[in-house]
């Protein structure tokens, strides 16, 4: 077999700037509260952190690799970052075999839209479950072609055993092998996996989501409880996919006139057994469990469609590379891959994710500089999981669940009327919750409640950013 050193060479130039863009800013930002709590979680004892791992969403597989990382790396939270940049970059030459298995050719493309995407060096940096979710969803994609074209045993192994890892990675892995499944049914002509064969094949892999079971039960009220997802939402799940609104409005605009200039010849493209399967994952990871959210339970987030977003950046370029005319293609392929570059740069220069450690960092020093006081933490998650990561508070400290923000809570709150009547000044740190912006005249209200009217005032509005307020409250 002849060796393609050009290949071999463009293919680590493009994992080279891959690595370099998920490398080279991996700790501009803090830890938000997400990542807070996958590292506290993995840092605990084995036969508890399996049992919290069981609890949500975000399922076994990356709770266990993360434990044993951290331990690796001295139980430092931050190195865990690193974890996830490893598999970010994986994901490159994963999805460069996915796109040769179905096209061929004029992979290059492709290949740098996915190392330069905002979208992915996003979950590269970040020490949650969707970096690894990717890897195995391309894993398990690359896996079924393999069974779907050769029907040989190790692949069928092979594709049970990615699966299942995706799958208890995130309760949304359940999509990706139903987006096979309908493949198989539509395409089992061609297939040399017989409709009877893929029964067991699917079957295996949800079948262990048996052991899931009793966790969806216990969170069938609480999911009940949040809040419903418009079509709003749903488009913007496909903004993030392409690296921002602007790249979104460039990609709109450029298959219109793709699908315009192709429009005699539409239908027989989406029927193309490449498109078709890129349609289905791109569908079975975004359409039905935001529709699923509507008729039944809430359960759609942006986040978890993370499998159809290369899906989708490949239906992308297949569509343009349908075009006959080159000059045509070419200036739409330029324009697309120069956006997301310059998406990508305006992403470096800017905080993506909520700065407790510069919060942590300004009440060290407003709080040795003063007298006497007080220290509110609005949700406790924000201190358990977020703060305390970057700032511990010795004295006394308030932690308010966030279901009981409401105008009343403070007022009949015993402990908040000692710490008001025990401290010179009281900082509060609103975050994570919709009624962050109302919360200074709840605590206002409260303060004048306590004392006389004008007992406390509401000193200055410090910090508003990535959902976290900061607020100072001083005696006169």
């Amino acid at each position: 077999m002849r060796i393609n050193y050009k290949s071999i060479l463009i293919s680590a130039g493009i994992i080279i700037i891959a690595i370099l863009l998920r490398v080279l800013f991996l700790n501009k930002d803090s830890l938000w509260l997400d990542e807070g709590y996958s590292c506290i979680v993995a840092l605990l004892p084995f036969h508890k952190m399996l049992s919290m791992s069981l609890s949500d969403t975000n399922m076994l597989v990356h709770p266990v690799i993360l434990h044993f990382w951290l331990k690796l790396m001295g139980g430092i939270p931050e190195s865990g970052r690193i974890l996830s940049a490893i598999i970010g970059i994986l994901t490159v030459p994963a999805a460069i075999v996915l796109y040769r298995k179905l096209f061929g050719k004029s992979w290059i493309v492709p290949a740098i839209l996915i190392a330069c995407s905002p979208y992915l060096i996003y979950f590269s940096q970040e020490i949650r479950c969707y970096a690894l979710f990717l890897l195995l969803g391309l894993l398990s994609n690359i896996t079924f072609l393999n069974a779907f074209n050769t029907g040989k045993r190790r692949h069928f192994l092979s594709y049970i055993t990615v699966s299942v890892l995706m799958i208890f990675t995130h309760i949304y892995g359940v999509f990706v092998p139903f987006a096979h499944f309908l493949f198989v049914v539509l395409y089992h002509k061609e297939s040399a996996i017989s409709i009877k064969k893929s029964l067991f094949l699917f079957g295996i892999p949800y079948s262990s989501l048996l052991l899931y079971l009793p966790f969806l039960l216990s969170k069938q009220t609480e999911l009940a409880l949040r809040q419903k997802q418009g079509v709003t939402n749903l488009l913007l799940v496909f903004a993030d996919f392409s690296g921002g609104i602007p790249v979104a409005i460039l990609i709109f605009i450029s298959i219109c006139v793709v699908s315009i200039m192709l429009r005699r010849q539409i239908l027989r493209i989406c029927r193309e057994r490449q498109i078709a399967f890129l349609l289905l994952l791109i569908l079975s990871n975004t359409l039905i469990p935001f529709l699923i959210s509507l008729t039944i339970l809430p359960v759609f987030a942006d986040r978890y469609t993370v499998n159809a977003s290369i899906p989708f950046l490949f239906l992308v370029f297949a569509i343009v590379m349908r075009l006959k005319n080159k000059i045509l293609q070419n200036i739409i392929i330029t324009i697309i891959v120069t956006a997301t570059l310059s998406m990508t740069i305006v992403r470096t220069q800017v905080p993506t994710r909520e700065p407790w450690r510069e919060v942590g960092e300004e009440l060290k020093k407003e709080l040795n500089a003063s007298g006497t006081t007080g220290l509110i933490v609005g949700d406790e998650w924000c201190y358990d999981y977020a703060l305390k990561l970057y700032f511990t508070y010795n004295q006394k400290l308030l932690k308010v669940a966030q279901e009981k923000y409401t105008s009343s809570y403070p007022d009949t709150s015993t402990d908040f009327k000692t710490l008001c009547q025990s401290n010179n000044e009281i900082f509060m740190i609103a975050a994570h919750f919709p009624g962050a912006p109302d919360l200074k005249n709840v605590i206002e209200k409260s303060f004048k409640q306590v004392e006389s009217k004008d007992y406390f005032y509401f000193d200055r509005y410090f910090r508003k950013n990535y959902e976290i307020q900061l607020f100072h409250f001083k005696r006169e």
